[in-house]
């Protein structure tokens, strides 16, 4: 990888130098965009990808995204990791918001399958994180589609995926009508000069 980020010439991935930090890039790879064979943007774009990550581990600065990423190579790779890292029950919130790697990672650390997820696809927000609103409309096509995926080669999820029992949740307690009005109340009372807000009475019934 060092080779890829430090300026010197690899021929494996482009007859270029790979991109440091701080360099503009050049107009040609810029150009490069236009053109219908885009194999050379794509070795430039496999550069800087490698350049980002050696940078954030040098520097300490991994983001979400590479956390979860160096996770699932981690399990994926190695058995004594999964087996360390293994867990029988597991409870997953907000699964609208899961993207395949992290979905991947929740069935390569259970021991018996024991997967618990909440979710509402209606109120997925994350796409722009790779979020994938159909691990939740879609899950048991995806369970099975994952653990046919992990299992090539070496057997990484280590159970038979059973049929899906689904409880739907219809009653919203966290956003009734009354606390609504509360929170409507709340937010008109005027602020006054002093260090604390005033008080709101609120009679709950």
């Amino acid at each position: 990888m060092s080779t890829l980020v430090s300026g010197t010439k690899n021929t494996d991935y482009g007859m270029y130098d790979p991109p440091t930090f701080g360099s503009t890039i050049p107009e040609s790879d810029l150009e490069s965009v236009l053109k219908e064979d885009r194999s050379e943007l794509f070795r430039f774009v496999h550069d800087v990808y490698l350049a980002f990550i050696r940078h954030s581990i040098i520097n300490k600065k991994l983001n979400y995204g590479l956390m979860a990423l160096f996770a699932f190579i981690a399990l994926y790779d190695d058995p004594f990791t999964r087996k360390r890292n293994s867990h029988r029950y597991m409870i997953v919130d907000e699964f609208q918001d899961t993207n395949p790697v992290q979905m991947m990672v929740c069935l390569m650390t259970l021991k018996e399958p024991n997967l618990s997820v909440v979710g509402d696809w209606k109120q997925s927000i994350f796409g722009f994180r790779h979020a994938d609103v159909d691990n939740i409309r879609r899950f048991e096509e995806k369970l099975n589609i994952f653990t046919e995926f992990l299992n090539d080669g070496e057997e990484r999820v280590v159970f038979k995926i059973p049929q899906v029992k689904e409880a739907v949740l219809r009653e919203n307690y966290r956003s009734s009508s009354q606390i609504i009005d509360y929170a409507f109340k709340a937010l008109g009372t005027p602020m006054v000069d002093k260090d604390e807000p005033p008080s709101v009475k609120v009679n709950i019934v």
